[in-house]
């Protein structure tokens, strides 16, 4: 009953506090465009003097226009979202202070780094109608790490994928977004997975 959806939306907005909580210091809300259709992400990073480099994950994010049909696949849009942000970070990060958005001259030997985190392991929340993707607290430990190196070659900001890795254990989450239905209003779904760039 409406005790069940009430508690389950407590649940969540604690699940988003604590996902927040995971970010040192600081998130974002960013409106993204990936397969023709806008998403409102949310992004928690580090930047200096609070980390040793620069790093973003998603931990959050929905389709803003519902009419809108995507031409990419609902497991590609996590994945679609974070390369978005970290081909674009002058300009989803313009005027956050401490993140370090002056690169190199590409040839001299030097980047600029970021380490971007993608969560493997998700879950769906209806909130009032609006579907929300969230990290899955019961595989929150399974994610892909990139290391991405950018340079200025005079141009433009160029980028390169230094490594990918996937830490933790994907079988915790072995149920594709494809067997998983929309959950009805105020409940959240079962966990799935959506691919990475490790994928």
């Amino acid at each position: 009953g409406g005790g069940v959806i009430i508690l389950r939306a407590i649940f969540f907005a604690a699940g988003s506090e604590a996902r927040a909580e995971l970010c040192r210091k600081d998130s974002l809300t960013a409106f993204v465009v990936v397969g023709g259709c806008q998403y409102s992400v949310k992004v928690c990073y580090d930047c200096a003097p609070y980390a040793p480099m620069a790093s973003f994950r998603i931990y959050e994010f929905y389709q803003t226009d519902t009419s809108c049909v995507p031409t990419i696949g609902e497991n590609e849009v996590v994945s679609a979202l974070s390369d978005e942000i970290a081909s674009n970070l002058d300009y989803y990060f313009a005027g956050v202070l401490n993140c370090n958005l002056a690169y190199p001259p590409c040839g001299s030997g030097n980047f600029s780094e970021w380490l971007v985190f993608e969560a493997r392991c998700w879950m769906k929340w209806n909130y009032n109608g609006t579907i929300v993707y969230a990290p899955s607290c019961d595989g929150g430990d399974v994610n892909c790490m990139s290391l991405y190196y950018y340079c200025f070659d005079g141009s433009n900001v160029q980028k390169s994928t230094a490594w990918n890795s996937l830490s933790g254990d994907p079988d915790r989450c072995p149920l594709s977004v494809h067997q998983i239905p929309d959950p009805p209003l105020g409940e959240t779904s079962d966990c799935f997975y959506l691919d990475t760039d490790c994928d």
